[in-house]
């Protein structure tokens, strides 16, 4: 029987439509394009984010700026869900940029522009599109809108430094069930009447 399975192997194993063995040079060999997992990355650290803005207590919190702090947080999940973000952040010191070479805003940027502040942007952008968030903690009107809108200067620092690693981050992929489910939640939350 042994001596039939290799007299008719060679005749077989040509027949079959693939290979048995796989090809020496695959097409995942060669240096993948970073950008999908780059997207992947800031994408997840959004959904951090977006986390962290669902579950802190804003209670005591002005029902004005509340109900201005949830279609922040919904603006920011739209953002996130586009995939659409810049992609020359990373000068000066790894700031991120509000408005990059193709257009594309940082998370923050549309915000501000989704709100109806597009003139803090375009002021902001022209002068100091790479500079780091913490440099302009003195900027009036930036404080203002971040008064108006509910957010902490610290939450929009988060918001906007996609080129920064979040806390505990080791990279693409890490710890996605966890992200899974803060994305589930964050959607639950989103989705539920104030």
């Amino acid at each position: 029987m042994r001596f039939l399975i290799l007299l008719f192997l060679p005749a077989f194993t040509a027949m079959m439509p693939f290979p048995l063995a796989p090809p020496h040079d695959p097409p995942f060999a060669t240096a993948p394009d970073d950008k999908p997992s780059e997207t992947a990355r800031i994408s997840e650290r959004l959904a951090r984010v977006e986390h962290d803005l669902l579950v802190r207590d804003v209670s005591v919190m002005a029902p004005e700026r509340q109900a201005a702090r949830r279609w922040g947080i919904r603006a920011l999940h739209e953002y996130r869900s586009r995939g659409v973000f810049p992609s020359d952040r990373g000068m000066l010191g790894g700031a991120t940029c509000f408005v990059d070479h193709r257009g594309a805003r940082s998370a923050l940027a549309y915000l501000m522009e989704q709100s109806g502040d597009g003139a803090l942007l375009k002021r902001v952008a022209a002068s100091e599109n790479h500079t780091a968030l913490r440099d302009l903690a003195g900027d009036p009107e930036l404080r203002a809108w971040l008064e108006r809108m509910g957010f902490t200067f610290d939450e929009a620092v988060k918001i906007h430094a996609t080129s920064a690693p979040f806390a505990g981050d080791e990279g693409p992929g890490t710890n996605s069930r966890s992200l899974v489910s803060l994305a589930r939640s964050a959607a639950r939350a989103l989705l539920t009447p104030a």
